[in-house]
């Protein structure tokens, strides 16, 4: 009997032992399975042999054997490079690559770690010379024989093919004002009647200047005292430049044409030369022509009106500088890789973009000749959109943003106030600080990431009760009603370990089960024979 109790008490501690070892071994495993890490975001400059990079070269980031998607350079920059490798690789060193030609940049990330974007400016050696093609040995050729014309048929009008993006509008900065000889007479009058003296005006050219206290029209007008106060009522209009004040304070517009201008609030301040006008916090506004949206290609067919107004604050207005606006309804047109950065903004404010091709309504590229951001300030931008397109968003419970990219790919996105105004709707935001000034700007819908969640399965309908038919003798018999499918359902992801660790227990279970059998077995016949002795 006692040899019975040690074959069952050490068979049971190699079952309890085995048991133990498959747990810590799925743990092992489980606690092996760490997220993986947040890709991280680069952009930046592209030097080559001392130049900037031509257009087109694939350059690619490299850790180890871990190669990124490639992306293109455009104008010597690399945008939205992202870099996104296995755990194992986290603290190792980046570097950088041209496709085709194997060049290596001499600029690298030592230690890398994920999230977020960076700047890294790259410089390559030389570009190896072209392999020269051997030129195409002439062939033989026959003389060819005379063939009946056959008569032309007539051809139908080719359909307009949609554009990708509208036609480039330009428009030019000109500071110098350009007064009539009446211009100049109605000013001299009107200086005369408020002061109450006789003055002497010059026609000539007069310039919109930046000074110390900001933007300045110095309007001629000699016989005044410096520093005079200015009383009662002053306006003029010489050109394109305008103003109206009352006690030396008031408002003015210089127009720039094609839909921009300067406005701002006005002090008026006596010199010995005349009356300067200085614009106090002068914006620069800017209405560009809208395009037919149908002629644009790509996009929801519900965008069949776009447009965009800016209010932009001015700290300086170069002469000669010039402003480029072009629409598009595909993003592709101007933005690189739109899937990922859209996606990327969207993300940015806790959402999706669920549907590229309806949830971009348009695209807006500004580009600034002679004039930089830092001529710029706060950008109030108001994008103009068709309601239906407005409408079905808002149906399908998504919010209006507005996505600034500037240079260096950095997004700025923005929840829009939006207006309705008839068969179009106003969506309103303000970018400041670095945000301000001008790039490309992109109105799109974002859904809430809540929105497409696993929904819990549906329950089973219950049979329907059969209704009796028309009067007979014979009971109506209901018709079968086929059972449904079950619905399969998810797995949430905090379940899985348990899922795991069912199957370690169920194989636990299994191997104890048929180690107790054995000792039963062992027992059972140790006992047979001990009754047969």
């Amino acid at each position: 009997m006692l040899s019975q109790m040690r074959i069952r008490t050490a068979l049971l501690a190699l079952g309890l032992v085995i048991v133990a070892g498959l747990v810590v071994g799925q743990t092992q495993r489980a606690g092996a399975q760490a997220p993986p890490i947040a890709p991280r975001i680069f952009s930046g400059s592209v030097t080559v042999g001392g130049v900037p990079a031509p257009d087109g070269l694939q350059i690619v980031g490299r850790i180890l054997s871990y190669e990124t998607v490639p992306v293109p350079t455009s104008g010597g920059r690399y945008f939205q490079l992202i870099v996104g490798p296995p755990n194992n690789l986290v603290g190792q060193t980046l570097t950088f690559h041209i496709l085709g030609v194997e060049l290596t940049a001499a600029d690298f990330v030592p230690g890398f770690q994920g999230g977020g974007s960076a700047t890294v400016n790259l410089t390559f050696p030389q570009l190896p010379p072209p392999t020269p093609t051997p030129a195409p040995i002439p062939t033989a050729t026959s003389t060819p024989v005379a063939t009946p014309t056959p008569l032309p048929t007539a051809t139908p009008l080719p359909t307009p093919t949609p554009l990708p993006q509208s036609e480039e509008q330009t428009v030019t900065v000109e500071t110098t004002i350009q007064g009539s000889d009446q211009d100049f007479d109605d000013w001299k009058d009107a200086v005369s009647a408020s002061f109450g003296t006789d003055v002497e005006v010059s026609s000539g050219p007069i310039e919109l200047t930046t000074t110390d206290q900001g933007l300045v029209v110095e309007m001629p007008a000699t016989g005044l005292t410096a520093g005079q106060q200015v009383t009662g009522d002053l306006s003029a209009t010489v050109g394109n430049f305008s103003f109206e004040t009352t006690d030396g304070q008031g408002t003015a517009t210089m127009d720039l044409g094609s839909g921009l201008s300067v406005e701002g609030g006005v002090n008026l301040a006596v010199t010995e030369d005349g009356i300067d006008v200085i614009l106090q916090e002068p914006q620069l506004i800017f209405m560009p022509e809208a395009p037919d949206a149908g002629s644009l290609a790509g996009g929801s067919e519900d965008v069949q009106d776009i447009g965009v107004d800016f209010q932009v604050d001015l700290t300086n207005l170069p002469d000669g500088a010039s402003l480029e606006v072009q629409y598009a309804k595909d993003p592709d047109a101007f933005v690189d890789r739109p899937g990922i950065t859209l996606q990327l903004a969207a993300q940015g404010v806790g959402g999706v973009i669920e549907n590229p091709d309806e949830d971009v309504a348009f695209v807006v590229n500004v580009v600034k000749i002679g004039i930089t951001n830092n001529d710029l300030g706060t950008n109030i931008t108001t994008m103009t959109v068709s309601k239906a397109w407005f409408d079905l968003r808002r149906a399908e419970d998504k919010d209006i943003f507005i996505t600034k990219l500037d240079e260096d790919g950095n997004t700025f996105t923005l929840l829009a106030t939006c207006t309705p105004a008839g068969d179009v709707v106003e969506c309103t935001v303000e970018f400041t600080d670095d945000a301000g000034g001008f790039s490309d700007f992109i109105l799109i819908s974002v859904a809430e990431v809540g929105m497409f969640t696993a929904a819990p399965p549906t329950p089973a309908p219950s049979t329907p009760t059969p209704v009796p038919t028309a009067t007979s003798v014979a009971t109506p018999v209901p018709a079968a009603t086929q059972t449904p499918a079950p619905t399969a359902t998810l797995v949430p992801a905090e379940e899985s370990d348990f899922a795991g660790g069912a199957i370690v227990g169920g194989a636990a279970g299994a191997i104890v089960a048929i180690i107790l059998g054995i000792a039963g077995y062992l027992i059972g016949r140790r006992g047979r024979s001990a009754a047969r002795a």
